[in-house]
């Protein structure tokens, strides 16, 4: 996993002890679905999280239609992110152990 700027001004960095955490969607995830799906993953590990503040400039989404619409999409990327680990995890729990073979 790498580092990402986010919008809040944070950054997000897993440390050396979260490369066995399986890697946040890939493909066409946005980076909000990304980061959304990292943060789950590593606290579900049980790392610990926390912030430390950054010196990075945001360019804020206006009021208008335009910064809705990415708002909108935003909210989207954390809904598929969080939709998408509720059913992997779900799967997982189903899952039988397997059989011991006799002999």
């Amino acid at each position: 996993m790498c580092c990402e700027r986010t919008p809040g001004s944070r950054a997000k960095c897993p440390g050396p002890d979260a490369s066995d955490v399986p890697p946040p969607l890939q493909g066409k995830a946005s980076r909000t679905c990304r980061m959304v799906g990292m943060l789950i993953d590593l606290l579900r590990a049980g790392f610990r999280v926390i912030e430390v503040p950054c010196d990075l400039k945001h360019r804020p989404s206006g009021h208008d239609l335009r910064g809705q619409l990415h708002r909108a999409a935003q909210y989207r990327d954390v809904e598929l992110a969080i939709s998408s680990r509720r059913a992997r995890y779900a799967v997982q729990s189903l899952r039988l152990p397997k059989k011991r073979s006799r002999g």
